[in-house]
């Protein structure tokens, strides 16, 4: 989080991890352990802080997810498609 400074805002916002997130992360180190023994990745998971941790997302990539989840609640048969169609009109 010491990094804020070196972000760019415009493009992207710094966020905490939601509880989806911790269980990612914590999915993601649990299999690199189990693939590869890593002492390194298995010590940070043993003292594993999701306040140590933050989310960088793409602003670009936030309005696609709310237009899937737009298209999703109208019954679109192609959500994904609709979405990114929208997104072009915008942009």
């Amino acid at each position: 989080k010491e990094n804020n400074k070196n972000v760019n805002t415009e493009l992207v916002k710094v966020l905490p991890l939601d509880n989806d997130d911790i269980n990612e992360v914590n999915e993601l180190m649990n299999n690199h352990i189990k693939y590869t023994e890593s002492a390194y990745v298995k010590n940070i998971l043993d003292k594993f802080n999701a306040d140590e941790f933050f989310k960088i997302l793409p602003n670009d990539y936030a309005v696609i997810k709310k237009l899937i989840a737009d298209f999703e609640k109208q019954g679109s048969a192609n959500p994904k498609l609709d979405a990114f169609n929208k997104f072009l009109e915008v942009k």
